[in-house]
Formats: structure tokens, C-alpha cells, sequence
């Protein structure tokens, strides 16, 4: 029994170090090492081949490498086959990836020696070329892979999704406040531009009973049209179980809806805000036909 809790453990402990391990790391960069054993090979067999003048193309050699870069082609295209299927073991999409990577890389190589060097205007030049520029924007997505989700890490300063928009929300409060000594001409500008802020927010989803099951956010749009869209998209999903929930605005059937009570300021610049939730016109903010009520 022991024996097989032990076991238990240690099949668990490893798939946690693996689940934490990245695509490029994997399996101690077991197909980095094969794609470069399979350089090695290729140079060494270009350098010893016995072709005159030297290996191409056109030569025994230069079918055989050109076949091997074939196969690897065909065989690399079928990643997004293989995303489709999520599957553990020795070809998870994570294991299947890393052979992506370093096999593709390898071609530089494996293309370079098939082509002997020969270069020309011709069909065979553009489809080498093309392939090459294939594999430098692969090498791009790899470093964006690996170097921009640290760098937006660091700037968002490890402050959550709720954090970052109620800092955005902040940010606007203040600027309304500075409109205030600003003409109602120019104020009315600034929350022009306030009420196209497209972190307008979202709604959330609640399953019968009341029960918040998630949320539902859409930009794309000024934050009002945003705000519509996302209203219909939730009634369309029969989310939409909150009557009798206590929200922001007066209207029961509308509880969590989104509120213009911001009415102009008698003394000059930013309107007053009565309830506090107010939000400025859009432009864009009536809808089309009504919005769905809540359903109990």
C-alpha cells in the first residue's frame, strides 16, 4: 500500500514539474539536442559526400536532403492538426511543440546544404527564400513567446484585471475633476472623450438562483455601445437571472444597467454626478430597440 501511495506521489510531483515546464525547455531540450545531431549529420555528410564538383541539388545527396526537408515541411504543417487534440505522454501538444521548434530550425540548415550554396532568379531561389522568411517569423513569435508576457508582468506591476480598471476608473475621476474650472464647451469635450473609454467594463453572468457564474465583457466600441452589446449577449446566453438583485440603477428590470445622470454644472465645467455612478453620453448610448429585462 505504501509502495503505491509512493508511486502516487512521485507520478503526481512529476507531472506538476512538467506542467511548469515551458515548450523550449522540454524534457531537458530533448529536441533541441536531436535537431542538432541531425545538423551535424547533414554537415558531415555534405562534407564527405563523394560528388563532383560538389553536392547540390541535383545530386544523390542533394535529393536525399531535399527529401528529408519535405518530410519535416509536411510533417510541420500538421501542428495545427495536432493543437486540436489535447493529449498527456510522450506527444503531448507541449512535447509536439518543442519538435516543432527545433526540427523547423533545423531546416535553415538541412535546406542550406540541399541547395549547394547555388543560388539563382529562379523558382527554386523564391521557394527557399519564402521558406526562410517562414522560419524568421517563427523565431519572432518564439521571442514574443518567451519575452512579452514577463515584460506586460512588470509593467502592470502584478496588479490584477480588477485592479488595472479600477486604477483606469481612478485615472478618469481625476480628469474629470481637473475639467472643472474649464468651460462647459470644453468640459463637455473631456467627457466626450471620457465616454469612449473602451475599459467601459462588463457584466455578470448569473445562472438560475442567482449564482454568479462568471462575466462577460466586450470592447470594440464607445463604452456605451460596448455596454449594450454585452447586455444583449448575456440575455442571449440566458445568464441573465439576477431580478430582485440590488444594483446600481433604479430600474428593477434593469438593475445592473448603465446610468446617465451626470447633469450640467450651473457653475461652469464638469457636470455633477448624482448617484455617484453616473457615466457620460457616448453619442451612440440609446439603443436600438429596448434591452432584454432580467428574467427571476
Amino acid at each position: 500500500m505504501a509502495t503505491a501511495i509512493d508511486d502516487d506521489q512521485a507520478f503526481h510531483a512529476q507531472r506538476r514539474d512538467s506542467d511548469h515546464e515551458g515548450f523550449l525547455a522540454h524534457k531537458r531540450m530533448r529536441w533541441l539536442k536531436v535537431s542538432l545531431v541531425l545538423c551535424l549529420v547533414a554537415i558531415l555528410g555534405y562534407a564527405f559526400a563523394d560528388v563532383e564538383p560538389r553536392p547540390n541539388g541535383g545530386s544523390w545527396y542533394g535529393y536525399t536532403l531535399g527529401t528529408i526537408g519535405a518530410g519535416l515541411i509536411v510533417w510541420l504543417s500538421l501542428l495545427g492538426v495536432r493543437k486540436r487534440a489535447m493529449t498527456a505522454g510522450h506527444w503531448s501538444l507541449k512535447a509536439w511543440t518543442s519538435a516543432h521548434v527545433y526540427l523547423g530550425l533545423s531546416l535553415i540548415v538541412i535546406a542550406t546544404l540541399h541547395t549547394g550554396f547555388q543560388f539563382g532568379w529562379n523558382v527554386h531561389t523564391l521557394a527557399y527564400a519564402l521558406m526562410m522568411l517562414v522560419i524568421l517569423s517563427g523565431v519572432y513569435g518564439i521571442w514574443a513567446y518567451a519575452f512579452l508576457p514577463s515584460a506586460l508582468s512588470d509593467n502592470r506591476s502584478e496588479m490584477t484585471a480588477a485592479q488595472m480598471i479600477e486604477a483606469v476608473e481612478s485615472i478618469d475621476k481625476q480628469i474629470q475633476i481637473s475639467a472643472q474650472p474649464l468651460s462647459d464647451e470644453d468640459s463637455q469635450i473631456v467627457l466626450d472623450s471620457l465616454g469612449e473609454n473602451v475599459f467601459g467594463g462588463g457584466l455578470s453572468l448569473y445562472a438560475p438562483g442567482k449564482i454568479i457564474v462568471g462575466g462577460v465583457g466586450v470592447s470594440g466600441d464607445t463604452s456605451c455601445s460596448d455596454h449594450n452589446i454585452g447586455w444583449r449577449v448575456r440575455n442571449y446566453l440566458g445568464l441573465d437571472h439576477l431580478a430582485g438583485v440590488g444594483g446600481v440603477s433604479p430600474d428593477p428590470t434593469h438593475p445592473d444597467n448603465i446610468i446617465y445622470d451626470i447633469t450640467p454644472n450651473t457653475n461652469g465645467g464638469t457636470g455633477i454626478n448624482a448617484g455617484g455612478f453616473g457615466h457620460p453620453h457616448c453619442g451612440n448610448d440609446t439603443p436600438t430597440t429596448p434591452l432584454p429585462v432580467v428574467i427571476p
